[in-house]
């Protein structure tokens, strides 16, 4: 459990406020697809700024990524009539915790195949898409659920799962399989954090700036 600092628990009334801010959402707030209809969604800045805004002058939100992996993907290749790497799927597992209403964990994904191999991007998108989930789970955003798309992977992730062209998580060609969720020998990828001003600091490590707390 967290230890947190007395002055930043609200009390019931403050509370019950926080609730309440945490289920609107401005029009301004939400992000645009682009390319054409320019669709309105949930994404990482529109949730930034509820939890900012719900928390503002009474207490402080906390997000952190405590563990990440990836898993191998291969594709069939019919003209070969084999299997060859096409890239990676990055999982982060994470926590957000508002004092007061507590913390909620989620998992995190982004599918970065056909080339697309910036581990370092792919890493942030997974820890973007696991605060989402988080959030959602304290009911960010809930007011305009049922008007716009709030930004996931997990649909890409297991429609990639369920592609019998795809094979997620061990290679086909090998003649033993491991455990698939397994993370990379002899590499330690850089924890990237949000902070509540959406920024990466140079040490890429979440600095709270309301007072920090041991995990």
């Amino acid at each position: 459990m967290r230890a947190v600092i007395e002055k930043f628990i609200p009390d019931l009334e403050q509370l019950k406020t926080i609730r309440e801010k945490l289920k609107e959402c401005k029009d301004e707030w939400l992000e645009k697809k682009p390319g054409k209809g320019n669709n309105k969604y949930i994404g990482v800045k529109t949730v930034t700024q509820i939890l900012d805004y719900a928390t503002d002058g009474l207490t402080y939100w906390d997000f952190e990524p405590v563990e990440q992996w990836r898993e191998e993907v291969y594709k069939f290749d019919k003209s070969t009539n084999g299997w060859s790497f096409d890239g990676y799927v990055y999982h982060v597992r994470g926590y957000l915790f508002i004092p007061g209403l507590g913390q909620r964990s989620q998992y995190g994904c982004k599918v970065a195949i056909g080339g697309k191999d910036n581990q370092d991007s792919a890493y942030k998108s997974a820890t973007s898409n696991c605060l989402n989930k988080c959030a959602s789970m304290f009911g960010v955003g809930s007011s305009v659920y049922d008007k716009i798309k709030i930004e996931t992977e997990e649909n890409e992730y297991n429609n990639l799962a369920q592609d019998p062209n795809y094979q997620v998580g061990y290679n086909p060609n090998a003649q033993q399989q491991n455990n698939v969720y397994q993370y990379p020998q002899g590499q330690q990828q850089p924890q990237q954090q949000w902070n509540q001003n959406q920024q990466w600091n140079q040490n890429q490590q979440y600095q709270q700036q309301q007072g920090q707390y041991p995990s």
